[in-house]
């Protein structure tokens, strides 16, 4: 008898050992067959010499139409709803870190190259501790950048994937993967940062599943690491959206699957350890962020944006089915090829078609008490509905973006990755519930009606317009017509299937090649392949330009340049060491945009003091303020496209090439400034306003606040003009200068006064004051001495401290789980 149940034993690991082997073999195949997608779709850029920068096409960068002079590239339609992000932010950060980690050797957490010196990774957008952000910030090159885009699209499908292996065969597993790697959204902001956590949405479930079903610490490592990257993906919106998608799930599968219910306590621990490690993990980037946003002015920030939704029409909702139905994203057909469609994303007809039937029949399984089976498709359904209706500001679901952090979020926009997420997981659950015959003929008729309905009623809704149309007919009638063609093919397939008239293996791949021609029929292959042209390599931005060589060869002493009319637009000159006081940027530092603004003014138009500084085609900087702003900010050189500089006298051309033309602006301030007088003032407003008083001299007095501080000595000193320090070493978070002076002396190095930043005298530390409003000042005894500024900022300090506690914590979950120690419970989660 023990021999029968040893023998019963040992066959029945052996059949899951089997099974485990078999199912580890299919998904690596299935990996495979996502990995070759990707590399076929992005093959001229992979392998082709083609790039997928923003900055070589028409975006403004080292040339006002790209990263040349002229455009070399054919570009008739924007692919992408906002192209310019990618170029002025992602491409420009990472060269920044490249620079700054392996030329300069410092750790990448403040940019002196921008707006008087900010911070960097407390921004989140410059992501330079997001594993997939490594390949572009090490190599630093056009070929680096495509495959970091690429490898985030091949993520994304990936996990999705694996998700759906967790409850379904490998065809519909395959299908839905395909389905969220080519979502409309991911191809719409193809380039943009916030990508980097969306991407991982199905990440995100796939451990919170794993965690349901077999608590442990390898699965609460799993998750642990997957919620580290999400945070360390650089954008609050979407991770808060995520993180609030992955509380939802778990709720409804404890809600709606008992025996997940009746197992809490077994996974309730692992889900909690693995959230707050991961957290912990990025502390280097959240603790620096905490301590930035109340020091900053946030240009996104609005009272009543979590609110904002589209105005609803059915047209706008058919772009979902037929993306280029109302033309390009910013060439609407009905607006003579101008303005936005209002596209937000798209997923075509036979996705949603699927994902319906998947959402119908659970809905029918529910009112037939099935609901176990049906939790993770209700849930998914639910919540792809309500935010639908958010972003039409449906009023019974309107009011969640007025909760608290939700209240933050943009929810239009980012919303629609979530969205994208739940259809494309359950188009492949649609297709499960299909081949396991658990379909109704009902389910199916509503799910057809569904894209049917819509792309019906939105062309009634333009039929007058389209008669009136005299041009660029073709984008609505060939998307139309795709769309429908389309969702007969699926519909013809699904119902010769049900009906027993197609083979499972032929069912599943028609179903597959519907899903991925689709997207790429319908937008991928016409709008980023044939009309527009891949940019080639050779036009990268890195590269440089000639003007940017020869700013580089003259600058001494570490001054400043001042690019006007989209040259370096807008932090581009940080990539090539060279310093910029304009910027871009989600979060500015609060004093910058007031600073800037006291100085620059544009005639007839918004004040240079917003998101766009430093880039006008109107600044007059021949006036006196833009010149004292010039004189302080330490700018010896004016890149621009114009001869108004040549106006003034204050203004040498130095070079003329190419159409860019850089003048010498002749009495600079150094970056170093020696003086021995100063004008104390009470208050940062009463700073400001000395610093633009027609009795203010700039060289020859510093504004300086503190009134604790006794500074008679300096206030009664005046008439000396001001000399220069000489920098010896500088870099992101140390600078090294020697002053020498015969009396005591008030120095201000024009860089941003941020706290972390502390001053050092001789090697003894000295206290560091608010100079010409936003700089550095100290006092200085008489004599020669060695002045350091040192960057250590305490929230950096303690985040890296978190960070590394919390990597080693990792580090034992995963030995821990390797060794059999964590003692994994197995729970039955139910189907789907």
């Amino acid at each position: 008898m023990l021999k029968t149940i040893r023998r019963t034993r040992l066959l029945g690991e052996r059949f899951l050992r089997n099974n485990a082997r078999s199912a580890s073999r299919s998904n690596l195949f299935g990996a495979a067959i996502l990995f070759l997608l990707v590399n076929l779709t992005f093959l001229p850029f992979i392998w082709g010499g083609a790039t997928l920068q923003e900055s070589a096409n028409e975006t403004a960068s080292l040339y006002i139409t790209g990263s040349r002079q002229q455009s070399v590239v054919r570009h008739l339609a924007l692919s992408e709803l906002d192209p310019g992000t990618g170029s002025w932010f992602s491409e420009t950060q990472f060269a920044v870190e490249h620079h700054i980690i392996f030329a300069e050797k410092e750790p990448p957490i403040w940019n002196p190259y921008a707006s008087f010196g900010t911070p960097l990774a407390a921004d989140f957008e410059a992501q330079p501790y997001y594993p997939l952000a490594w390949i572009p910030i090490a190599w630093s090159n056009a070929e680096a950048y495509d495959i970091y885009i690429a490898s985030r699209v091949f993520i994304g499908g990936l996990f999705a994937f694996l998700f759906l292996r967790l409850f379904v065969g490998f065809a519909p597993a395959l299908i839905g993967g395909t389905a969220f790697m080519y979502s409309g959204y991911f191809w719409l902001y193809l380039t943009m940062p916030h990508l980097s956590v969306e991407v991982l949405l199905p990440a995100m479930l796939y451990c919170l599943e794993r965690v349901l079903r077999w608590p442990g610490l390898g699965t609460a490592a799993m998750l642990a690491l997957i919620a580290a990257c999400m945070v360390l993906g650089g954008m609050p919106e979407s991770t808060a959206l995520a993180f609030t998608l992955g509380t939802i799930y778990v709720v409804a599968r404890i809600g709606l699957c008992s025996p997940v219910r009746s197992k809490w306590r077994a996974y309730a621990p692992y889900l909690l350890l693995g959230t707050i490690v991961g957290t912990g993990i990025s502390a280097v980037m959240l603790v620096p962020l905490l301590e930035y946003v109340p020091l900053s002015s946030n240009t996104h920030s609005a009272s009543s944006i979590g609110l904002a939704y589209d105005g609803f029409s059915w047209s706008t909702l058919a772009t979902y089915l037929a993306p280029l139905y109302l033309g390009p994203p910013w060439g609407n057909v009905f607006d003579n090829f101008q303005g936005w469609t209002l596209i937000r994303g798209f997923f075509g007809c036979a996705s949603l078609f699927l994902a319906a039937i998947g959402f119908f029949s659970s809905i029918i399984g529910a009112f037939q008490r099935r609901t176990e089976d049906a939790s993770v498709p209700l849930m998914l359904g639910i919540v792809a509905t309500i935010l639908l209706l958010k972003r039409f500001g449906f009023g019974l679901v309107n009011w969640i973006g007025g909760l608290p952090i939700l209240r933050e979020i943009n929810f239009p926009k980012y919303e629609e990755a979530v969205i994208g997420c739940c259809v494309a997981l359950l188009a492949g659950l649609g297709v499960a519930r299909l081949c396991e015959k658990r379909v109704s003929i009902t389910a199916i008729l509503l799910a057809a009606a569904l894209p049917l309905t819509i792309l019906t009623v939105a062309a009634g809704e333009n039929r007058q317009a389209f008669l009136h149309l005299s041009r660029h007919q073709d984008y609505y009638i060939l998307s139309l017509a795709a769309a429908l063609v389309s969702l007969g093919l699926t519909g013809a397939a699904v119902t010769a299937f049900h009906f027993g008239k197609l083979k499972p293996g032929y069912f599943a791949g028609a179903i597959f090649a519907l899903v991925l021609a689709e997207p790429l029929a319908t937008y991928v292959i016409p709008l980023h392949y044939v009309l527009n042209a891949p940019p080639p390599q050779s036009t990268s931005a890195l590269l440089g330009a000639p003007y940017v060589t020869y700013l580089k060869s003259r600058l001494r002493n570490h001054d400043r340049v001042f690019a006007l009319d989209g040259l370096l637009y807008p932090q581009w000159s940080g990539a090539f060491g060279i310093s910029d006081p304009g910027g871009l940027d989600g979060f500015y530092y609060k004093r910058y945009l007031p600073f800037v603004g006291a100085f620059l003014r544009v005639s007839g138009a918004e004040n240079l003091t917003d998101r766009f500084v430093g880039i006008s085609d109107d600044e007059d900087i021949t006036t006196p303020m833009s010149q004292r702003f010039l004189a302080l900010s330490s700018v010896r050189y004016v890149a621009t496209v114009n001869d108004d500089p040549a106006t003034s006298n204050a203004f040498r051309k130095v070079y003329d090439a190419n159409g860019v033309k850089v003048f010498d602006f002749t009495s600079p301030l150094p970056r170093i400034s020696v003086f021995h007088h100063i004008v104390r003032a009470a208050t940062p407003e009463d700073a400001l306003h000395d610093l633009t008083s027609n009795a203010f001299d700039p060289y020859t007095e510093a504004v300086v606040e503190g009134q604790s501080v006794d500074f008679r000595h300096l206030s009664d000193n005046g008439g000396s003009v001001v000399s220069a320090g000489r920098i010896e070493e500088y870099k992101s978070t140390f600078v090294r200068a020697l002053v020498n002076t015969s009396s005591t002396a008030f120095v201000v190095l024009n860089d941003t006064k941020f706290p972390g930043w502390s001053a050092f005298i001789d090697g003894h530390a000295t206290p560091m004051f608010s100079a010409n409003y936003l700089f550095r000042g100290i006092v200085v005894p008489a004599g020669r001495h060695v002045i350091e500024y040192r960057y250590n900022p305490w929230s950096f300090i303690a985040g890296l401290a978190v960070s590394v506690v919390s990597l080693f914590v990792l580090v034992g979950m995963m030995v821990a789980a390797f060794l059999g120690r964590a003692g994994n419970v197995s729970v039955e989660a139910g189907t789907f």
